[in-house]
């Protein structure tokens, strides 16, 4: 029905705006824990020098929090899915 793709919709966008959140907040911690991983260049490659010893792996911290926000949202529809198969199988 229209008014449950409206919900869902809505649902993404909160979960979406969760994570943003999240992100923001925590990434003044994670920030400087992530500066210890510099990115380097080889020698023959090319030259990237205002790259040099930029922050580098941030998706390490961007997609977890992402995963569990996304499975924290979607977590009610997976447990009433679970159960609704599970009656279905033992009804």
């Amino acid at each position: 029905s229209f008014s449950g793709q409206v919900s869902r919709r809505l649902e993404a966008v909160q979960c979406f705006l969760t994570s943003w959140a999240l992100v923001t907040l925590l990434g003044k911690w994670a920030t400087p824990r992530m500066n210890r991983l510099k990115q380097r260049f080889q020698e023959d490659g090319p030259r990237h020098v205002a790259k040099e010893g930029t922050p580098t792996a941030g998706g390490l911290f961007l997609v977890p929090v992402g995963l569990v926000t996304g499975l924290l949202y979607a977590w009610p529809q997976l447990a009433a899915a679970h159960q609704s198969s599970e009656n279905t199988v033992l009804g």
